[in-house]
């Protein structure tokens, strides 16, 4: 069966500078079990272990992203019986772009 778009999506920007060059550079998902995290960055897929199940209940899905003036940013959405919420959590700003992390890509 199809999918059915109910609106066009709008393009990812800063959300304080508006600046709309945006790159994803890591995804995070905790708890992927009671002792682990899963990471996914530029070198491919990881599980770290971690603590997360102690402070976070259901599941909470991080997506890093840094847009091209070198704003760093991880909009955050949580699961927990029945509720979604989300946030949007400011991160540095690089004021070397050598140095931050690079985009999440496939050639």
């Amino acid at each position: 069966m199809p999918r059915t778009i109910l609106h066009t999506p709008n393009e990812v920007k800063y959300p304080v500078c508006g600046y709309e060059y945006v790159n994803p550079v890591a995804l995070k998902v905790e708890p992927v079990s009671d002792d682990t995290i899963g990471y996914i960055n530029r070198d491919g897929l990881r599980t770290v272990p971690s603590h997360a199940a102690e402070r976070i209940r259901g599941i909470q899905r991080t997506t890093t992203f840094l847009c091209e003036e070198a704003h760093q940013w991880d909009e955050v959405r949580a699961f927990h019986k029945g509720i979604t919420s989300q946030a949007i959590e400011c991160g540095p700003d690089w004021s070397d772009l050598e140095c931050a992390p690079t985009t999440i890509w496939r050639d």
